[in-house]
C-alpha cells in the first residue's frame, strides 16, 4: 500500500506485521509547487490501493537500490508518474477555461440558431477574429457543425 502525505502534516504510521518494508519519498519543494500548479485542489494525505501505483512504487525502489549512472533519471521519471496518479486519485476536475464554459452554455441554449463568431466572440470576451481557429479546436468540433451540434 502507498500513503502520501503532503509537507509539514504531522502523522505516524503503525505496522502490525511481523514482515513489513516502508519506502520513503521526500519530493523537493520546486516538484511539490510544480504538482500543486496540475492539481485542481490541494493534495491531501491519502492511501492509494491502485495496483498500477504500487507497481511503480516499486520499480522506484529497485532502482534506489540498483544506483547506476541512470537511476537518477529513472528515478526521477517514475517519482513524476507517482505524483500524476496521485493528483488523479484525487479527482482530477476539468479545467475548461471560464470563457469555454460560457460559449458552451451559449450554444447549447441557442443550438438551433445561427450564431455568429463576432456574438461568440462577445461571450467569451475575446477579439471577434480569436474564435474562428480557436473556438473549434476548444470544443473538439469543426465550424460547419457548430449551430446543428444539439445538446447532450
Amino acid at each position: 500500500m502507498l500513503t502520501f502525505h503532503p509537507p509539514e502534516e504531522r502523522h505516524s504510521e503503525r505496522i502490525e506485521s511481523d514482515c513489513s518494508a516502508s519506502f520513503n519519498i521526500e519530493l523537493e519543494p520546486r516538484w511539490l509547487q510544480w504538482a500543486t500548479a496540475h492539481s485542481p485542489k490541494p493534495l491531501e494525505s491519502c492511501e492509494i490501493e491502485n495496483s498500477d501505483q504500487a507497481y511503480l512504487a516499486s520499480r522506484l525502489h529497485r532502482e534506489f537500490e540498483l544506483n547506476d549512472n541512470v537511476s537518477p533519471l529513472a528515478i526521477q521519471g517514475l517519482t513524476l508518474e507517482l505524483l500524476a496518479g496521485l493528483i488523479r486519485s484525487q479527482g482530477v476536475e476539468s479545467r475548461i477555461p471560464t470563457w469555454l464554459q460560457r460559449v458552451k452554455q451559449m450554444l447549447h441554449e441557442r443550438f438551433q440558431e445561427k450564431l455568429e463568431w463576432s456574438e461568440l466572440a462577445g461571450v467569451a470576451g475575446v477579439h471577434p477574429v480569436l474564435p474562428g481557429p480557436v473556438l473549434p479546436q476548444a470544443l473538439s468540433l469543426h465550424s460547419g457543425r457548430l449551430s446543428a451540434q444539439a445538446p447532450h
